[in-house]
């Protein structure tokens, strides 16, 4: 019941008044509000005959990847109103080839480090509590360090300001109605210059068991730039899905993730030369002055999944390269931000939290250098 153990807040306001990484919401007549990170029109040409796998689409999209509450806060505990959607069946398919384990989760951040994560897996790992799933809940959150040795009881409304985070899953969809707390505020956090990721599943998330260690995630922090997410699993070069988002600070960094999963079917040359040139064109246009940077494949093994014969892989990162250069559009060669090496990976395509740890890390330095 939502509403169990609430009555001892004194104060709320809408949760929908701190999201970050959103450009709308679908609301409800009850309260309820889903983030969306793309836009209708993008939606809709994920869902229309012109995608690869429209269905697989419209459930990734509604994911909400990069989708975060930001805010400060006097209070000493919080409670939010919270729904998360059962994992997708294009989710749970990829998920039965990984690992058992943490496959997602909401994550709390306090003053910028990680005090809770909510576990959701496709099974159920030992020992582990796991948020109810397709169904209302209320987390709670205790702000006070339980390792500082001078943690001492504060009234209502006089405690210290905390910066909090709440990220919402990767792989699943959520929807939030009220934040509560014992404190006098929530102020929303300042806004930020903008990073955008146009990625498929490992951008997404896949299978970094947390949503503030994806990737984009762990860059966005480095680069103290916001994050909208934009990455689709099973996601190839789709012209017409690129729309600059509208956002109240400018677009500052694009990153362009996506090719591997053009390996996993028969493709025809010539069109995918096509998809690629048009959709780095649709970018460079939508984001004007911002930097845009291309990424080639990452590697992966030939164990679980090989690459379909009659794929036109291998031709791919020729197809980047040479169309980034026609954008004015910087390349970075996936083989140089991660390593093959299992250890970094949890599958035969998808980095683990070290791997995605290290892509984030080797992007950040490469930016720093070309400052």
């Amino acid at each position: 019941m939502v509403q169990q153990n609430i009555s001892a807040y004194g104060f709320c306001r809408p949760a929908v008044d701190v999201l970050q990484g959103a450009l709308w919401r679908e609301e409800r007549a009850d309260g309820w509000a889903r983030p969306e990170r793309f836009s209708e029109n993008q939606l809709h040409a994920l869902g229309s005959c012109l995608a690869w796998h429209p269905g697989l689409y419209r459930q990734m999209a509604r994911c909400t990847s990069g989708v975060s509450l930001s805010f400060t806060t006097d209070s000493t505990v919080i409670a939010l109103e919270l729904w998360v959607e059962k994992l997708p069946q294009g989710t749970q398919a990829v998920l039965r080839q990984v690992p058992e384990g943490i496959h997602d989760s909401v994550a709390v951040e306090i003053d910028g480090r990680q005090a809770m994560l909510l576990p959701i897996s496709l099974g159920s790992p030992e020992g582990t509590a796991q948020l109810p799933l397709g169904a209302p809940t209320c987390i709670h959150v205790d702000l006070t360090n339980p390792n500082d040795a001078k943690r001492e009881l504060r009234l209502p409304g006089f405690g210290e300001i905390h910066h909090m985070r709440i990220w919402l899953p990767c792989l699943t969809s959520a929807a939030v109605r009220m934040l509560y707390g014992n404190g006098s505020f929530f102020s929303p956090a300042q806004p930020q210059g903008q990073l955008v990721v146009i990625g498929d599943s490992i951008a997404q998330g896949f299978v970094t068991g947390s949503p503030a260690k994806t990737w984009p995630a762990q860059l966005a922090k480095k680069c103290k730039l916001g994050l909208i997410n934009q990455s689709v699993g099973g996601q190839v070069f789709q012209p017409e899905t690129v729309e600059a988002p509208t956002t109240p600070e400018p677009v500052q960094l694009v990153i362009v993730a996506l090719g591997g999963n053009y390996r996993f079917e028969k493709t025809d040359r010539d069109r995918v030369k096509r998809e690629i040139s048009r959709t780095l064109h649709e970018i460079r246009h939508a984001y004007g002055d911002a930097r845009i940077v291309a990424l080639t494949p990452t590697p992966h093994f030939e164990v679980t999944y090989q690459t379909h014969p009659l794929s036109c892989f291998e031709d791919v990162p020729g197809f980047i390269a040479e169309a980034a250069a026609s954008e004015r559009i910087d390349v970075i060669e996936g083989t140089n931000l991660l390593k093959a090496d299992p250890k970094l990976f949890a599958d035969d395509d998808h980095p683990n939290v070290r791997g995605a740890a290290h892509i984030a890390a080797c992007l950040a330095e490469n930016f720093k250098k070309s400052v």
